[in-house]
């Protein structure tokens, strides 16, 4: 079944099933069994010793960029490197890049499930956190449950229900838009801003705490999850103030002015400031919320035209890495940064056969 294919179908309950499970939630019934859920979950997770293999087996990243440099296809090339299956949440709309990609090759073990509020994103997490326990003790009837109270869908009885390694987020710029509007009580009809704004003008300060508070929240739970965590955005340049004190530090630590490769986007500019290019989120979160990830790439396309990953902080550029040696990935894919990761192992070499011959007739 093509990602086309599945995204119909898993949608065609989903996109009324996402929104009906918001009222679920509501219910007595369902907040006794979430309850129930979260209550065995966290007593069986509150407290454990890991080994260092085991504490750092999956990878979140936070991969930005401008529009058309592939940061959704790289996604979802990470899904070539899983054994189950991958939660896609489209609230870019970007899905339809993932058909015939070249670079990603299981396309068939995608889920696509469209969102358009941010409680929504709020249930979906809730679903991963219990999934991932369930998916841990291989219990496969409580995975059908929750599969069942939480999207309505029932697995027919014989059949497996859908299980979760990866889930990606595309992308956290509308995520922070959602998280705008739930906190300003925005409903996101565009004839309603104007009047939302006006009418909560004396509370502008407060949505702005609870916008930035709710979204560090939901970004840190998402990148807690026991499963692969790939979010996307968009890249943003902002002006930077002139410092002569932390310009001097900066360019110490990066070791150079401009990032790898001149980049353009970064170059001092004729109103004598500098340019900062980081994922574009509202106010402060652009700083906060990129902390939360083991890696922050800047994706770009170079002058030679090669995709190009920068996970190194550098002069303008906000970028982040935790996978030692590795700095800028040329034409990257999810599988060579989940090998620089150290979370796929490479089979040896067959050693050759060394042993000579006999030589015929003796």
């Amino acid at each position: 079944m093509k990602v086309g294919e599945l995204s119909y179908n898993f949608l065609k309950y989903h996109n009324l099933s996402i929104e009906t499970s918001l009222q679920l939630c509501n219910s007595n019934k369902y907040k006794q069994e979430r309850d129930k859920m979260n209550d065995t979950v966290n007593t069986a997770t509150a407290i454990t010793i890991e080994s260092v293999e085991d504490s750092s087996k999956y990878l979140s990243a936070l991969l930005y960029g401008y529009t058309g440099s592939g940061k959704t296809t790289l996604a979802a090339s990470f899904v070539d490197t899983i054994k189950y299956r991958c939660l896609f949440i489209d609230i870019d709309q970007g899905a339809l890049s993932l058909r015939n990609s070249p670079i990603v090759e299981n396309s068939d073990k995608i889920d696509v499930v469209k969102v358009k509020t941010f409680d929504a994103l709020e249930v979906i997490y809730q679903f991963l956190h219990q999934h991932a326990y369930l998916r841990d003790i291989k219990n496969g009837q409580g995975l059908k449950d929750l599969h069942y109270r939480t999207f309505g869908v029932q697995t027919p009885d014989g059949q497996a229900c859908p299980v979760y390694e990866m889930v990606i987020v595309d992308s956290l710029s509308e995520v922070d838009r959602l998280s705008w509007y739930k906190a300003s009580g925005f409903s996101g009809d565009s004839k309603d801003i104007f009047a939302t704004m006006k009418y909560n003008k004396s509370k502008t300060l407060q949505f702005w705490g609870d916008h930035k508070r709710q979204l560090e929240t939901l970004t840190r739970a998402f990148t807690g999850l026991d499963m692969h965590v790939i979010f996307t955005a968009l890249a943003n340049t902002k002006n930077l103030m002139r410092d002569p004190v932390a310009e001097l530090r900066i360019k110490e630590q990066a070791g150079q002015k401009l990032a790898p490769n001149g980049h353009p986007a970064i170059e001092q500019d004729d109103d004598d400031s500098d340019k900062l290019l980081s994922a574009s989120l509202s106010g402060s979160a652009a700083n906060t919320v990129p902390a939360s990830f083991d890696i922050v790439g800047y994706l770009f396309i170079d002058e030679n035209g090669k995709r190009r990953l920068i996970t190194k902080t550098s002069y303008g550029v906000v970028a982040k890495s935790r996978i030692n040696g590795v700095e800028d990935f040329v034409n990257p894919t999810g599988l060579n940064i989940m090998k620089a990761a150290g979370l796929i192992k490479l089979k040896p070499k067959p050693k050759p056969n060394l042993k000579s011959e006999t030589p015929k007739g003796n």
